[in-house]
């Protein structure tokens, strides 16, 4: 595929807008006896699906994610992003419904760094 082409994909999916009728709105109420971990659940899952675009070198320069700091220093705007369906935005991959549940609980729960 075409570099141009590549770049172009990229940012469309880190700019456009996501259809909200469809978004479940399912933060957890509270924080369970064993919060899930950032090392082992959040960091995947943050490489996963944000580092496309919350990265050095495209659109979301200014607002990396690639560390616990960087996303603890972010975590009430992470949280309400992807709580409101706003990230990743469509067309990116969208992480399954446990994996939404797993971000969303870490934030609920103070986004330890466990």
């Amino acid at each position: 595929m075409h570099y141009s082409i590549i770049v172009a994909l990229l940012f469309g999916a880190c700019t456009s807008s996501p259809d909200d009728s469809s978004c479940p709105r399912d933060k957890p109420s509270s924080c369970p006896a064993t919060p899930p971990s950032y090392a082992n659940d959040i960091a995947p899952l943050i490489d996963q699906y944000c580092s496309q675009c919350h990265n050095p070198q495209v659109s979301a320069f200014d607002q990396p994610l690639s560390t616990y700091s960087d996303l603890f220093a972010r975590r009430q705007d992470v949280l309400d992003q992807i709580y409101a369906c706003q990230m990743p935005m469509p067309p990116a991959p969208q992480p399954t419904t446990a994996e939404r549940v797993t971000l969303l609980t870490w934030f609920v729960c103070g986004a330890p760094n466990n």
